[in-house]
């Protein structure tokens, strides 16, 4: 529409400027010359001038920037979407552990379990108990230890009694080794008369009178014993 516009109005100013040149061309009438006496006159002719006519213009019309379209799919046609590539995320590389050096345990050894002590003394009745000492002496093997039960008594700072009234008690109990596997001890009365045994073993307990008292190793070890004794009296 607008084009059809534009061409009427370049043709209406086409015809204007022609209508203009044609009016303008027209010059005034060249005066006839007056024939002299017997001459002859030539008419001359006058020259008509024709109206040049004005070129019309040919107009182009004006492209118009149609704007573009996205393409209309076709009824029927399939329209295959454009795959985007999805750029897939790197795996982490998983870190390879070391296997971890278990240190072993170190073994404890177990302790062994404390000995006991020589078991105390019961004095029986009728007896005056004077005095109490204890001894740890060590035994070799095969070894013999002499006690002087005298002697005993004036190690407390007691007078001992006549001997007929004279007793000693005795308890004993090996701590070294311990457990007392395989340890026999035996202990020996000597007297006027002759030599009693008392008893034996790693622990026990026992009594007499005067006289003196032989301890006898009698296993392959080294024993640490400890000897609990009483020195006691009869009561008159």
């Amino acid at each position: 529409m607008k084009s059809s516009v534009l061409i009427g109005v370049v043709l209406i100013a086409a015809f204007a400027q022609l209508a203009a040149a044609c009016g303008g061309g027209e010059g005034e009438a060249t005066p006839e010359r007056t024939p002299t006496v017997g001459s002859t006159v030539t008419p001359t002719a006058t020259a008509t001038k024709s109206p040049t006519a004005a070129a019309t213009p040919e107009l182009s019309p004006t492209a118009t920037a149609e704007p573009t379209s996205k393409p209309t799919p076709r009824v029927g046609s399939t329209v295959t979407p454009t795959a985007t590539a999805t750029k897939s995320p790197t795996a982490a590389a998983t870190p390879k552990l070391s296997p971890t050096a278990t240190a072993k345990p170190t073994s404890t050894p177990t302790p062994l379990p404390e000995a006991p002590n020589a078991a105390p003394i019961l004095v029986g009745p009728g007896i005056d108990e004077l005095g109490e000492g204890t001894l740890q002496p060590p035994l070799s093997p095969d070894g013999v230890l002499n006690l002087d039960p005298v002697q005993l008594a004036e190690g407390l700072g007691i007078t001992p009694p006549a001997c007929a009234e004279f007793v000693l008690y005795l308890s004993w109990q090996v701590r070294q080794p311990y457990p007392p596997d395989d340890i026999d001890l035996e202990f020996y009365w000597t007297r006027t008369g002759g030599t009693e045994l008392l008893a034996k073993g790693p622990s026990g307990q026992v009594s007499s009178g005067c006289g003196s008292i032989q301890v006898v190793n009698n296993s392959a070890s080294q024993v640490k014993v400890e000897i609990r004794y009483v020195v006691g009296e009869t009561s008159p």
